[in-house]
């Protein structure tokens, strides 16, 4: 009796590479550890190796059968948007597919998220040279997505990854919004995002006139708070409370760092909008931030791959 090889598993999409393209079945990688994930969200995130490539790499496995509509969703945004962008600050997407049941999502492998390396490392925050790389490195990432019409909506310290050579990228775009739909231009976005209500800009919690790409800067200059003393504002209050003080309360500020670094929280930190500056001006005044340096790249490599080192040793 003939016997009938199970049919390869449903590719999302993929993407060619260095290697060409990535293996698209779960028995060419091995898994080494689980390193993150959510039981909220069904998911956990994996150090596995490549065995085609002979290349470590991290693989989001998610639970379709446990996951609800909104995670699927969130899923399928997440996957798709990141198998159309390419950039040096973005985490690099290899494939993904589906297999018994699950969603496998290969990723490029990062040493940490920022947010880890502070609770391990430095708990009370970066030196501001090591603030100043990242928010450049950031800003690059960001300034790329705002030129694609795409708001981050998610930007935070733990989605600010970091690998073994320094090199600063954004991920998680479940959650990204796009301003152009059914190829027209939307001058706003008018949807609600769960989660991480501290980063959310006042017009984001208000849902009256909309927002912008200026909420990933209102984003930013917490991010840049969170970075430099180690934990984001309100991160001692429930919910609500945030809520209020976003909305009522004073604009946070560092409790440290130089003139620059205020100024330039500051100038993010604008309850009105139309007041913060886009981002390729916060680019320019990031550079030399921290530093005289006028090259942040470089100097991001020397200033975190140590730190990459020393959270991950090869």
């Amino acid at each position: 009796m003939a016997t009938h090889a199970s049919p390869p598993p449903p590719v999302i999409a993929t993407r060619r590479g260095s290697f060409g393209c990535w293996p698209t079945q779960p028995s060419a990688y091995t898994i080494e550890e689980e390193i993150g994930g959510s039981h909220v969200a069904s998911t956990r995130v994996c150090l596995a190796t490549c065995s085609a490539t002979n290349t470590d790499v991290a693989i989001k496995i998610q639970d379709l059968d446990k996951s609800t509509s909104d995670e699927l969703s969130r899923a399928q945004k997440e996957v798709q948007r990141m198998s159309e962008l390419v950039h040096p600050n973005l985490v690099q997407f290899h494939t993904a597919f589906v297999a018994r049941g699950e969603l496998w999502v290969v990723l490029q492998l990062h040493a940490a998220g920022c947010c880890e390396m502070m609770a391990d490392l430095c708990p009370t925050g970066f030196e501001e040279p090591a603030v100043a790389c990242i928010l450049h490195e950031v800003l690059n990432g960001l300034g790329y997505l705002h030129r694609h019409d795409i708001i981050h909506r998610q930007l935070r310290s733990s989605n600010i990854l970091i690998d073994s050579q320094g090199a600063v990228r954004l991920t998680d775009f479940g959650l990204s919004g796009h301003l152009v739909e059914h190829g027209e231009r939307r001058s706003q976005r008018q949807t609600f995002v769960r989660g991480g209500i501290g980063w959310m800009a006042p017009e984001v919690l208000e849902q009256a006139q909309g927002y912008d790409s200026s909420a990933d800067v209102w984003a930013l200059g917490i991010s840049a708070i969170e970075l430099i003393s180690g934990r984001a504002p309100f991160s001692n209050m429930p919910p609500l409370k945030v809520m209020l003080e976003v909305l009522q309360g004073e604009v946070p500020e560092p409790d440290t760092g130089s003139k620059h670094l205020r100024d330039l929280v500051a100038s993010c930190l604008h309850r009105d909008p139309r007041k913060r500056p886009a981002v390729p001006k916060l680019l320019q005044a990031s550079v030399g931030l921290g530093s005289k340096s006028p090259s942040p790249p470089p100097l991001a490599l020397a200033l975190l791959h140590p730190l990459a080192l020393t959270f991950n040793p090869p």
